[in-house]
């Protein structure tokens, strides 16, 4: 009879959720799961923030951003509406 605690997922899954070589979407959703479904410390509800961060900023590497369309709030939704599906 042994519960598993958010601690015991955290340590399972950090691993997995800081791994740039994965995809983006999965490893949010992981995070998301996490948050929304355990009691977190705020060094972890932290974590999960960088990671989280850490794994849009990745995928923004790809995009080649000129000024034009940084001053397009348009452009700039588009942008946004891309990477959340992703």
């Amino acid at each position: 009879d042994s519960v598993v605690s958010s601690d015991d997922l955290l340590a399972w899954l950090r691993p997995f959720c800081s791994d740039g070589s994965r995809a983006v979407r999965p490893r949010i959703e992981v995070l998301q799961i996490l948050e929304n479904n355990f009691s977190l410390r705020d060094s972890d509800v932290h974590l999960l923030l960088l990671y989280r961060t850490q794994a849009v900023l990745k995928d923004l590497q790809d995009i080649v951003f000129t000024e034009e369309m940084l001053e397009s709030a348009e452009y700039l939704f588009e942008i946004a509406v891309d990477i959340y599906s992703r």
